[in-house]
């Protein structure tokens, strides 16, 4: 999934520090599990979420912030931790979703109508 920004009354792609666009994989790559939000000191920022290892009774996870200046975006603190299988079933489901807070993707999102 492609991080884009609104510029000038248009959709622009975000880059990363090679200038190539920046991209959320969902699994598919090496690049994380899922796309959410995170308080920051206090601030919403935007983060991307991984799964790094699961075993029975446990899922460990790092949320890295993507800092977005302008036009070009580049990984940001890393925090991790670990999810208990049974207590945190939303949180897990949320480490391989798009989704800040109430809005998910599948409700909220772009969709594109010929």
């Amino acid at each position: 999934m492609q991080l884009w920004i609104v510029a000038d009354c248009n959709l622009t792609d975000v880059l990363n520090a090679s200038r190539r666009p920046y991209t959320f994989s969902h699994g598919f790559t090496d690049y994380g599990t899922g796309v959410g939000c995170a308080k920051v000191e206090g601030i919403t920022e935007l983060v991307g979420l991984n799964i790094t290892s699961q075993t029975d009774g446990a899922v460990d996870w790092t949320s890295t912030v993507v800092n977005v200046n302008g036009l070009t975006a580049t990984n940001g603190a890393v925090t991790s931790g670990t999810y208990d299988t049974t207590a945190d079933a939303a949180a897990i489901q949320a480490l391989s979703s798009t989704s800040c807070g109430t809005q998910t993707i599948q409700t909220d999102g772009i969709t594109a109508n010929p």
